[in-house]
């Protein structure tokens, strides 16, 4: 009987695991006719991610957002940063599930992470800075090597590539429910489309996508 129950679990697992096509999201949502106004700090969209990136060999998080204050804020996330006990802010790999982020930090300078920073605990924070009244198209990707790239309107502005400490591959074990994805502007805005994809895309994509909207 446990090991009929174990194959019958198996079986929905992987009906429930997305099909990794090239072409498509795995998460994709538009806000509508209208950009999705946040006035309130604890006004959040969620939105179910689980199992979304399982297997995958990288990702892609996109988000198109418009700020109306500087300040550590997280407008895309699967599971947020945690605070250490000197402050510090940590983002280290879930267990059986996928997490990730886009955000600014204290000072307005894009931040974030998708399944890891290599062997460190705490995410990626550029010195991009985002401005208030303006719509930004923000995206992170994870290489299939471990490396991570940020880009700001088509624009690759940072990456890794050259740090010491980077070019760790956490593998992607996404079976777990883990948490929900979280989209919000937590000090005002709006945001009008997020995606995620489970792959790396690549920075022609990218401009491509800046250049349609």
């Amino acid at each position: 009987m446990q090991r009929i129950f174990a194959v019958c679990s198996a079986l929905l697992t992987l009906l429930r695991l997305p099909l990794h096509a090239d072409g498509e999201a795995s998460i994709r949502w538009i806000a509508g006719e209208k950009p999705r106004e946040f006035l309130r700090a604890d006004d959040v969209v969620m939105l179910d991610a689980a199992a979304k990136l399982h297997g995958a060999e990288g990702a892609t998080i996109e988000c198109w957002v418009l700020i109306r204050r500087v300040g550590e804020q997280v407008f895309v996330a699967r599971g947020l940063p945690e605070i250490g006990p000197g402050g510090e802010r940590l983002y280290r790999p879930a267990q059986g599930w996928v997490n990730f982020f886009i955000g600014t930090d204290q000072r307005g300078f894009l931040m974030g992470c998708i399944n890891g920073n290599s062997q460190m605990p705490f995410p990626l924070v550029t010195i991009e800075r985002l401005a208030p009244g303006q719509w930004h198209q923000i995206v992170v990707v994870k290489q299939p090597d471990g490396f991570q790239r940020f880009h700001h309107n088509g624009v690759l502005i940072y990456s890794d590539t050259g740090a010491a400490a980077a070019g760790y591959a956490w593998p992607f074990h996404d079976l777990e429910a883990g948490e929900p994805l979280r989209l919000s502007v937590p000090l005002g805005g709006a945001l009008r489309e997020v995606a995620v994809w489970p792959r790396a895309l690549d920075s022609a994509e990218i401009r491509k996508s800046w250049e349609a909207k």
